[in-house]
């Protein structure tokens, strides 16, 4: 699992209400590009990366990184390859004057419920409740 948002502060947010620490000394380090060099997207916390519009459109790129969900902040902008990811879609305007805290239930509840997917729980990890059930 990897999740995708193109706004560092709404997955700060995330973070700290599932209360996941963010490491951030990879503030400093080199962004995960198509060539490795600095790019698009880097991890921001164990298995949640962050990247811009460019990453979240990139299907051959998203899936080479193992992305399934992608939450995404974008005016105008639709689901980009349904069927291939898990999309949380926000009409927004990425820009300061942006209200993005009445976003961050939802979010938050998008990320948890991805994260349980991906370990075949609940939001609440509680095993065989996910709301994806890997078929045996």
């Amino acid at each position: 699992f990897r999740l995708l948002h193109p706004s560092r502060c709404v997955a700060d947010m995330a973070a700290a209400e599932m209360e996941v620490e963010v490491d951030r000394e990879e503030d400093k380090a080199p962004v995960l590009g198509k060539t490795g060099e600095k790019g698009d997207m880097h991890e921001v916390c164990d298995r949640i990366y962050v990247g811009n519009f460019k990453s979240a459109s990139d299907r051959v790129f998203l899936t080479q990184h193992g992305v399934t969900h992608v939450l995404a902040a974008a005016a105008d902008v639709g689901e980009l390859h349904p069927g291939r990811f898990v999309y949380c879609m926000f009409d927004i305007l990425d820009i300061p004057e942006t209200w993005y805290l009445p976003l961050f239930p939802q979010a938050v509840d998008f990320i948890k419920s991805a994260l349980a997917d991906d370990e075949g729980g609940d939001a609440n990890g509680e095993e065989g409740k996910g709301e994806k059930q890997k078929e045996e």
